[in-house]
């Protein structure tokens, strides 16, 4: 019995100095447990913010994507009214024929260069949210909306687009009745000397 007692005692101070251990160790551990949760919601606000940069940079690629192809659809219109004109020059196209295809040609042309603009201007808004505020865009009065279109496509006054000058593409719309003065890679040759030929070819109708 003498051993049982003994140990009991032993086991007993076993007991009490492991519970003084665990209450010694009770501030460190409440200490840790809150550092882990701190870590864990660190953790998830990096996984936010990493799902914000991706979905940001999808839509920044998907609007490159869409303002290449617009570029591209302008380019080709170029190419389309330089074959244009020139079977007009050689009298192969009627004035009336031509005349309809110019006016349509250009205003999708300025729908094209204002969707090209909206999306440039995304595009700053996302990259320097803050350049409007030294920078500010207003639109110019002589802009008439296309009802029927989209909300960035505008039909400008039409006896001022033939006779607009430019020289370099980059400043295509520094020149032109919008005046925004953002570049637009695009190009739309307008040469004054092909106003002769077009006044020899209605001479030649009228004569005819």
């Amino acid at each position: 019995s003498q051993r049982l007692r003994d140990a009991a005692e032993k086991l007993l101070d076993s007991n009490e100095k492991l519970a003084k251990s665990s209450l010694s160790l009770k501030p460190k551990f409440r200490d840790t447990k809150l550092l882990l949760g701190m870590k864990h919601k660190e953790q998830e606000n990096l996984r936010c913010i990493m799902r914000a940069k991706q979905e940001q940079l999808a839509e920044m690629k998907s609007i490159c994507d869409a303002e290449l192809r617009l570029l591209q659809k302008i380019n080709r219109a170029d190419e389309e009214f330089e074959l244009l004109f020139q079977r007009f020059a050689e009298g192969d196209t009627a004035l009336a024929e031509f005349l309809e295809s110019f006016l349509v040609s250009r205003k999708l042309h300025h729908v094209r260069l204002m969707q090209v603009k909206k999306l440039q201007e995304i595009k700053e808004h996302e990259v320097k949210p803050t350049l409007n505020q030294f920078f500010p865009v207003g639109i110019p009065h002589q802009i008439h909306p296309i009802y029927g279109l989209t909300a960035a496509a505008y039909d400008p006054p039409l006896f001022l687009l033939p006779l607009c000058t430019y020289s370099d593409p980059g400043d295509s719309l520094q020149q032109s009745p919008f005046g925004f003065g953002h570049p637009v890679r695009c190009r739309w040759p307008v040469r004054p000397g092909r106003l002769q030929p077009l006044m020899m070819q209605q001479r030649k109708q009228r004569d005819q």
